[in-house]
């Protein structure tokens, strides 16, 4: 059931709605643990970043078709996958049908239903058999009063009824971090956890975060045992950490395992430059260092990371990430350095094009072949019969000062607003990938007309996203690039 669901999820392409990415990762999460799924978000954002811009009318897709890369014959597939989309008067994703181009025959169903917010709350795939819908698979989610995600139920249909499969729950500490995830599969009619961790946070007067502690699930005996710890320290007033330290758990004791620390920013607080150390010899031995380099005028960025070698420094990995004028990633790779250049060896890009409407109308994604180090061909979509939705009137631009720092950041990032008029107000945050998927959403208020907020980045991948925050005072979008 894997594939089929993966392949017409992508087919759906960029108007997929965050039900979607849950299903999908939810099948993901299977062979990765510890990946946080996507909660859907309690306000009207469009799925497309660049929508965002605009005013209160977002555009859906209504058909796409979707062509995999032969790679034995060095061709596309003839009969493609072909998606038909409905969506619900707030342009939520409501059911996607997938056929067959060539026969025109149902393959699969997919229907969604949500809450007041906005939230997915059930998925229900349903596979066409002789001649009628079959059910499935289901999923069903639920939420805390802040829109955050605890727990994802998945379901099989199994001779005429509902069998539980497996589950995820999530737990939060007060500043909203995600601070406990496990899986559980249903074994002999009782929920059993598989894997899953723990973490314990510290925070400072000034709400920085200065320890993580995590504890991962042991199958074997049971109980979650030590793991891994880090130790932020932050030089005066600053929100931004100067070094941290990460420790493993070791015959029963903490010990260090490396640090990392000279920490430079520039002016709009993006990383630049760090140092890691290895804990030799009972010391910190310096190992590497990483350089972060940015196009003039973008997010477009080189990071290249480089080993100690004696007295010299030696070329190790260089990642290129770039995007389109959207916001949208077209690039994000990888590179080793061997034999005297540069050698990709993960990653992807992609090549879109888009109508006079800044409309998507076709995606080509290339993937990197690690064996001959080259990308090659992998799948492409097209989108078609573009569908306008009116939503509600959002507020107009927030007056009051914005920070969001360290951008790029890689574990964490701090939200800070300053100049709120009205006195423990309200405000929605909401993190959306490049696609404009939300990935993080969190409610809280103000304290004195100022807003602190600690973002946790540590489950996304490395990528281009924005930070929407809402108010009734206004609204305001900032991006935030994670290595």
């Amino acid at each position: 059931m894997k594939k089929p669901l993966l392949l017409l999820l992508a087919t759906l392409g960029a108007s997929w709605s965050s039900a979607q990415a849950q299903t999908a990762l939810a099948e993901l999460t299977q062979a990765a643990a510890q990946r946080q799924f996507v909660p859907r978000n309690p306000l009207d954002v469009p799925f497309n970043a660049a929508d965002a811009a605009r005013s209160t009318t977002v555009r859906r897709n209504t058909r796409s078709t979707g062509y995999n890369w032969i790679t034995s014959s060095n061709q596309w597939t003839s009969a493609p996958n072909s998606t038909a989309l409905t969506y619900t008067a707030q342009a939520l994703l409501q059911q996607a049908i997938s056929v067959d181009s060539a026969t025109r025959a149902p393959l699969n169903r997919l229907t969604y239903t949500y809450n007041p917010t906005g939230q997915a709350t059930t998925s229900l795939t349903e596979n066409w058999v002789n001649s009628a819908w079959q059910n499935s698979s289901q999923t069903n989610w639920t939420y805390d009063a802040q829109g955050r995600m605890l727990s994802q139920t998945s379901q099989t249909w199994t001779n005429g009824a509902w069998v539980n499969t497996f589950q995820y729950l999530y737990g939060y500490d007060a500043q909203g971090k995600m601070t406990s995830y496990s899986t559980l599969t249903w074994t002999n009619g009782a929920w059993k956890i598989t894997s899953g961790y723990q973490i314990m946070t510290t925070y400072d007067t000034q709400n920085r975060l200065t320890e993580e502690m995590q504890s991962n699930w042991n199958s074997t005996s049971q109980v979650y045992g030590p793991s891994t710890r880090y130790q932020y320290t932050y030089s005066g007033t600053s929100a931004l950490y100067s070094s941290y330290v990460l420790q493993t758990w070791v015959n029963t004791a903490w010990a260090n395992a490396s640090r990392a620390t000279n920490f430079i920013y520039d002016t709009q607080n993006r990383l630049t430059y760090y140092e890691n150390q290895s804990w030799s010899n009972n010391a910190w031995a310096l190992s590497s260092r990483t350089t972060t380099t940015y196009a003039a005028g973008s997010n477009n960025n080189v990071t290249v990371t480089q080993s100690l070698a004696g007295t010299s420094w030696v070329d190790n990995s260089r990642t290129t990430r770039t995007y389109d004028a959207q916001g949208n990633q077209l690039n994000f790779y990888v590179e080793i350095w061997t034999n005297n250049a540069w050698q990709p060896t993960s990653g992807q890009r992609y090549f879109d094009a888009f109508n006079s409407n800044n409309d998507i109308i076709r995606r080509l994604y290339q993937r990197v072949d690690a064996t001959n180090h080259v990308f090659v061909n992998a799948n492409k979509f097209y989108y078609y019969d573009y569908q306008s939705f009116v939503l509600a009137a959002r507020p107009g631009s927030l007056a009051a000062q914005v920070a969001l720092y360290p951008n790029p950041a890689s574990r964490t990032a701090t939200l800070q607003l300053s100049g709120l008029q009205q006195a423990g107000a309200a405000a929605h945050v909401m993190v959306l990938n490049s696609l404009g998927q939300p990935v993080q959403h969190r409610q809280v208020r103000a304290q004195a007309g100022t807003l602190s907020l600690s973002l946790d980045l540590s489950s996304l991948p490395a990528g281009l996203y924005s930070v929407q925050v809402q108010t009734a005072e206004g609204a305001t979008v900032q991006r935030l690039v994670k290595e």
